[in-house]
């Protein structure tokens, strides 16, 4: 899967910087943490965070320092900053805003309110730029959580579509109020989306009012879950099937329930099969295994000839 928002967090003492580090991987964000200003700037050539959390008292190069050089660098010259520092002298505030940062937050800082301060400076972020106004595309192209995580930073009210799965999405006011796919419903649907998320997608930004699920759906349970999942059950599959296989029935079902209980075969892939199938995924990947290997499901052909 690919990557949802970026974050580089520096902070030259680890007592501090972990915790927020924690809290803030909770919320689906990656996090890439250095303890120092030059190791940060070096992070953030090697790949361009959506927002940076600088701490302004360091060794070496400073926050203010820091900031001062990204500013004057095209490449970063308008990624967010968040200043963090113990002193909250109004002067200090004041030279961080006119170098250019985004908000200035005093430690300690209360988690709840960096959060929502993060989403507030990533709305002024390039990606959110790119992905906030669009209705449609291709997941080949948007991964699925950072689409997802872009309609909850902008707090938006949307009905995504996964057409080619047929799946769907609600979100009220930026949060995740149910999933639908193939006959699951809540956070099981969400997590068997994440999975195999793939094709074009559509977004209603006026939905109808939905039904909510019996509990908030957690976009990072998802996430965290299907990754350590998908590399056991690619590991089930190949080298037979292979994930991306095209299976089709070949034979009697009677032996295989769990397939059987699909109906017409609706899902290409090997890994589209796991994923629809009742029952848990480790266990639908060896049953998936077992009908091919007495021929129950044929290979057709790979998703990509």
């Amino acid at each position: 899967m690919r990557r949802a928002y970026r974050l580089l967090l520096v902070d030259d003492d680890e007592e501090n910087r972990a915790p927020v580090a924690d809290y803030l991987r909770l919320f689906g964000y990656e996090v890439r943490e250095r303890p120092d200003g030059l190791s940060a700037l070096e992070a953030a050539h090697e790949e361009t965070p959506d927002a940076v959390l600088l701490d302004v008292q360091m060794p070496g190069l400073d926050g203010f320092e820091v900031l001062s050089r990204m500013r004057g660098d095209p490449a970063l010259e308008l990624v967010p900053v968040l200043l963090m520092t113990s002193l909250g002298r109004t002067n200090l505030k004041v030279k961080g805003l006119d170098l250019g940062a985004d908000d200035y937050l005093v430690k300690p800082v209360d988690l709840a309110e960096l959060v929502a301060r993060v989403r507030r400076a990533l709305k002024r972020s390039a990606r959110y730029a790119r992905l906030s106004g669009k209705a449609a595309g291709d997941l080949s192209k948007i991964s699925l959580p950072e689409l997802l995580q872009t309609l909850e930073i902008g707090r938006k009210n949307a009905r995504v579509v996964l057409v080619d799965l047929e799946a769907e999405i609600l979100l009220d006011q930026g949060r995740l109020t149910e999933a639908r796919w193939c006959g699951f419903s809540g956070q099981d649907a969400l997590s068997r989306i994440c999975l195999v998320e793939s094709g074009s997608f559509s977004i209603d930004f006026d939905p109808a009012p939905g039904c909510a699920a019996a509990e908030p759906l957690n976009l990072m349970k998802a996430l965290i879950g299907g990754a350590v999942q998908l590399d056991e059950i690619c590991a089930i599959l190949e080298p037979t099937p292979g994930r991306d296989a095209l299976l089709e029935v070949n034979g009697d079902l009677g032996g295989f329930p769990e397939i059987a209980a699909l109906g017409a075969p609706r899902f290409a892939t090997a890994l589209e099969w796991v994923a629809a199938m009742p029952g848990e995924l480790i266990a639908n990947a060896r049953t998936v295994v077992s009908a091919c290997k007495t021929g129950t499901l044929r290979c057709a052909a790979r998703k990509d000839d």
